[in-house]
């Protein structure tokens, strides 16, 4: 009977150990996440003020900001960045560092100053209330309807915007 129950013991260890390494793992990932779609208190400060007073304060290290983006009554209120491509600002903030949860990007072929027919932004949906997480409020039409305004600031202007449409799609169409 004694070597049944240590048998039993080291399953039980063999089997406790693993799940609790992968749980803390988990919980660490998720922090991590979590805090590189929150944006810096020195770029925080930016949101409120008119572009022309974003460009001509923001440093080197903000380089690749083109724009900010702010839908009213809602979390979105982050700089927009364009890359070469539509890859490179996934996982990478708005200096170009290292950032899973990425940034908010214009389309690459979109021209930067936004004079496209349609000018596509691209962002995450952060289950944490950052980045584009409260995009899914306008899936319910009364929310839409009442709902239907932001800013886009840029050097030189700030766009009133109207938000006409909303669609989900696939991130790999």
């Amino acid at each position: 009977m004694r070597v049944a129950n240590k048998v039993l013991d080291l399953l039980f260890y063999a089997l406790i150990v693993p799940i609790l390494g992968v749980s803390v793992y988990a919980m660490i990932d998720a922090n991590i996440v979590s805090k590189s779609a929150a944006l810096s208190v020195d770029v925080q400060e930016y949101a409120a003020k008119d572009g022309d007073e974003v460009f001509d304060e923001l440093d080197d290290d903000s380089k690749y900001i083109i724009a900010w983006l702010r839908i009213d009554d809602t979390n979105i209120n982050y700089p927009v960045v364009q890359g070469e491509d539509n890859a490179w600002f996934l996982n990478r903030n708005y200096k170009g560092e290292f950032a899973t949860a990425g940034s908010l990007f214009l389309d690459y072929r979109n021209n930067d100053s936004f004079m496209d027919r349609f000018s596509i932004i691209y962002g995450h949906r952060m289950g944490n209330g950052e980045m584009f997480s409260d995009i899914h409020k306008f899936e319910k039409q009364d929310y839409f309807n009442s709902h239907r305004s932001g800013t886009l600031k840029m050097r030189g202007i700030n766009w009133r915007l109207e938000i006409v449409a909303y669609a989900e799609v696939n991130a790999r169409d």
